[in-house]
């Protein structure tokens, strides 16, 4: 099984460009160390991801919002910040975000 990997905006147009050459789902996996599924998803949400691309977005945004909390909630110690699954699923709760 590959290990959590985020890839940014321009490696996800980089395997949807390779998936349009016909390389297999099993061999874009394989070279960008994420799962088939993960690869499905990417291909599925094409034309979203190629979009975002050509609007010059931040082509190395990953999602990860643990360090935009980390930074939002400690400042200049966001590297001191643990969040633990359990304070995550509180604080979801307390401020009603469902997603």
């Amino acid at each position: 099984m590959a290990a959590r990997r985020g890839l940014t905006l321009a490696e996800k147009v980089e395997l949807i460009r390779k998936n349009e050459q016909n390389i297999s789902y099993r061999k874009l996996a394989d070279d960008y160390n994420i799962l088939i599924g993960s690869v499905s998803n990417i291909v599925k949400r094409k034309i979203e991801y190629i979009d975002n691309y050509e609007q010059n977005e931040n082509s190395d945004k990953k999602r990860n919002l643990r360090n935009e909390f980390s930074q939002q909630l400690c400042g200049s110690n966001a590297d001191d910040f643990k969040a633990s699954n359990g304070w995550l699923e509180k604080f979801r709760k307390r401020h009603g975000i469902k997603y």
